[in-house]
């Protein structure tokens, strides 16, 4: 992580806010190692996860950061009053925290605007992280053109909540192109992150190709929710089946729309296209589901940049998403994968027979998505970002 983390007293990472667990802290202890990932209450640090600077700090950073923004999207219209005990506290932490505390703040999120003014106003060093642009996200992205006086109001206040947050940070840092070049120009610092990768180099597999045999292998990997789009599996595989097409759909994993699913299964007479295979934990165990499927289907309605997706590049396997949170933002349309509109079961099927049926576009979007994944690797987000905050903070 570099000199600066001699130097750091520490950073606050501030997730969901207010609604459940509010800030992940890293502190610096006495022996200069560091707690990190912990959640804080009232006159109590409760210290969840110990770490060495030297050995695992890169990628606890990464997976605190990933955690944070799973929450965010999940709680993002959440009201800061709900519980006004918890939004106190994440106020009283900044109250106390000395002037060399950077406080990192996950957006888009109205809980973390509040504390991102406050912390603004009290001198405190202040880093913005925008996994999304604050216009796009769920109910915002569906009132912008409504005529309703509310809404213009609303979408008038999280525009200007969105551009007073960057103009102020002391660093702010994009996910993706399309947000960095929309914002670099009013941002003191502007930085595009490297996405926030749990694997090495080491855990890359190649191939040359994919859907080589019959049934062809479409995988799911994720919650059973609403949000991850997974009840668009079924008519997805009676289209699927009504063009004569052999496959088979896998679904990994659990979640409260699991026996919803099972039971559409049956009564569509999909059994022989629709498999469970439950929750698969352990990374040779879940790379080796990947390596034997042909193609990747996340049909998600609400995402930051998925995990599932890297690691299917990863395994070199042709992806089927959608063009939600940060997907659109670092992957290209027929150049990494095949990108359509959530809930669209027509591009869906099409995406998916394209892949069958175009083996030169399958093989270039595996190609690329190979190169893409060692530029990731390159540099490591952490390392990035600390290199960045040095810069600002103590050249």
């Amino acid at each position: 992580m570099g000199n600066i983390m001699n130097k750091l007293d520490g950073i606050v990472f501030y997730g969901r806010g207010c609604i459940n667990s509010h800030g992940h802290v890293f502190v610096k202890t006495s022996d200069y190692k560091y707690w990190f990932g912990c959640k804080v209450y009232t006159k109590k640090i409760e210290l969840r996860l110990f770490l060495s600077r030297h050995l695992k700090s890169q990628q606890e950073y990464s997976s605190a950061i990933s955690e944070i923004a799973d929450d965010v999207r999940q709680y993002n219209q959440g009201w800061p009053f709900a519980n006004l005990r918890l939004l106190l506290e994440n106020f009283s932490l900044i109250w106390k925290s000395n002037k060399n505390l950077i406080h990192f703040f996950y957006f888009p999120n109205s809980i973390n605007f509040l504390l991102f003014v406050y912390a603004k106003f009290l001198g405190r060093r202040v880093v913005s992280y925008w996994g999304n642009d604050w216009e796009r996200v769920g109910h915002l992205a569906s009132i912008q053109n409504s005529t309703s006086l509310v809404s213009k109001l609303k979408v008038k206040f999280y525009k200007f909540a969105q551009h007073y947050a960057v103009r102020k940070s002391n660093l702010s840092i994009f996910a993706g192109k399309q947000l960095f070049f929309k914002f670099q120009e009013i941002s003191i610092n502007a930085l595009e992150t490297k996405p926030f990768l749990m694997l090495d180099k080491e855990d890359i597999s190649t191939r040359l190709d994919t859907c080589n045999k019959l049934p062809i292998q479409i995988l799911y990997v994720g919650t059973f929710t609403a949000r991850k789009g997974v009840a668009d599996i079924i008519p997805v595989a009676k289209k699927l089946r009504s063009k004569g097409i052999s496959f088979r759909f896998n679904l990994v994993g659990q979640g409260p729309l699991m026996e919803s699913l099972v039971q559409q299964v049956k009564e569509k007479d999909l059994e022989n296209h629709v498999s469970f295979a439950g929750y698969i934990g352990g990374k040779s165990k879940l790379q080796k589901i990947y390596q034997e499927s042909d193609i990747l289907f996340l049909p998600s309605h609400m995402e930051g940049f998925p995990r599932v997706v890297y690691e299917a590049m990863g395994q070199h396997l042709p992806i089927v998403c959608t063009n939600v949170g940060s997907i659109p933002m670092m992957l290209e349309h027929k150049i990494n994968a095949m990108i359509c509109e959530p809930g669209n079961l027509k591009q869906y099927v099409a995406s998916i027979g394209q892949i069958i049926t175009d083996s030169l576009t399958r093989r270039k979007m595996l190609e690329n998505n190979h190169e893409l994944l060692l530029k990731w690797l390159d540099e490591v987000p952490a390392t990035q970002h600390c290199k960045k905050l040095e810069e600002i903070f103590y050249d």
